[in-house]
């Protein structure tokens, strides 16, 4: 079972009209799903929906630091927020995991999970602490550090993970994609 997560502002829609076509002819036997994020985003157009996993009352971190600074409380107020919105969507999706692993009889060990961008995050999480098959996450986790993820995740985890992202990417460097052993579906 592979289940794609997409990223903020895109929509399940428009995240399998890109991807799911091409997995599903390279790996035939593999159930694919995309659930949809369950809020629209403040920037959703009728003609084209986007949706949000983790909705907050406060602005997005990213934007509590380019209007007030790092060290501003109104930014310090919407990473505690994030964070705590960020554990409730993992703990919603891990329990939206559970029925659509039961309905197809299969374990955490038969799940890869896909993030794309803020879809990587969820992935992340709820990945590494249900000790699924595999995680792969492309691009995302910009604010990784200062949401102190590491806090977030299982101090263990048998999760294997593959990160990708593009070859000019600040974020995730090259010699980080060098890994001695790849994600194998």
């Amino acid at each position: 079972m592979i289940v794609l997560l997409h990223g903020l502002d895109d929509s399940a829609k428009d995240c399998s009209r890109g991807v799911v076509a091409s997995w599903c002819r390279a790996l035939p036997d593999a159930l694919v799903a995309v659930p949809q994020a369950p809020h629209k985003t403040e920037w959703s157009d009728p003609s084209r929906p986007g949706f949000d996993w983790v909705p907050t009352e406060c602005p997005p971190p990213w934007d509590t630091f380019s209007q007030h600074g790092r060290r501003s409380k109104q930014h310090k107020a919407s990473l505690k927020e994030y964070r705590r919105t960020l554990n409730v969507c993992c703990r919603d999706l891990s329990s939206w995991l559970d029925a659509l692993l039961c309905k197809h009889g299969l374990t955490n060990r038969d799940l890869v999970l896909v993030g794309f961008s803020l879809g990587a995050y969820l992935s992340a999480i709820v990945g590494a602490r249900r000790n699924v098959g595999g995680v792969i996450v492309c691009g995302g986790l910009a604010s990784i550090q200062e949401l102190r993820f590491r806090e977030l995740m299982p101090k263990k985890s048998r999760a294997r993970f593959c990160a990708v992202n593009g070859t000019r990417d600040s974020l995730v460097h090259r010699r980080s994609a060098e890994t001695p052993e790849p994600l194998q579906l």
